[in-house]
């Protein structure tokens, strides 16, 4: 049951992200960012720091600019499920609309 509060969590997150996220036009096929969030059990963001670069400077920066915005992040109400799962964990972001 957790593992499935967490997966629905993230697809969350991941969504609630992407529609604060302006990447920039240029971008290319498989560029990917990682980045580690920290979070507060409110969802608030309490930092957000570049684990993998993408190679492209603006597309970093877009990311961690979106996950900013997007704070407070929709967490589980389950303390124990946030405390395993969404303290601190990682995300991957692609630019999957970009127009190639």
């Amino acid at each position: 049951r957790a593992a499935t509060i967490a997966s629905e969590f993230t697809e969350q997150i991941r969504a609630h992200v992407s529609s604060y996220w302006s990447y920039p036009s240029v971008v290319r096929p498989g560029d990917e960012v990682a980045v580690t969030i920290r979070l507060v059990p409110t969802g608030e963001v309490v930092s957000v720091q570049l684990l993998k670069s993408s190679g492209n400077a603006l597309l970093d920066s877009s990311v961690l600019q979106a996950v900013r915005k997007a704070s407070p992040l929709p967490v589980p109400k389950d303390i124990r499920v946030f405390e395993k799962d969404f303290r601190n964990f990682t995300m991957k972001f692609r630019p999957e609309n970009a127009l190639w």
